[in-house]
């Protein structure tokens, strides 16, 4: 068996499986995450904008942008710890999906 050319790991390598089968390269990955923190930034930004002042606080852009940047960061480490979280319990279960296989194959060939 012949080794892939490093063009054809690095394709592998970047293509991620869904559940449902289809394919995501990490690029496309990355860019999502990336609009996904950039969006809910802007958002939480506009509304600290419009709401602050409904609860009677004065806070100015410089401050808002910190918050808004404070929020950010805690929301993006929440959505990494959880999607690790996830993985992991999806690996467990792959895993014991697959003892489970092997065990009836090896029931079977009896």
């Amino acid at each position: 068996m012949t080794e892939p050319r490093w063009t054809e790991s690095i394709v592998e390598e970047r293509l991620v499986e869904a559940d449902d089968g289809t394919r995501q390269s990490r690029t496309m990955s990355f860019f999502e995450a990336v609009t996904n923190v950039v969006i809910g930034f802007l958002l939480a930004f506009m509304t600290q904008i419009a709401a602050f002042p409904l609860f009677g606080l004065e806070v100015s852009i410089a401050d808002n942008l910190l918050i808004g940047s404070i929020f950010t960061a805690v929301s993006i480490l929440r959505s990494f710890s959880l999607r690790r979280l996830f993985e992991a319990i999806r690996a467990r279960q792959r895993k014991e999906s697959w003892r489970t296989k092997d065990s009836v194959v090896l029931r079977d060939h009896s």
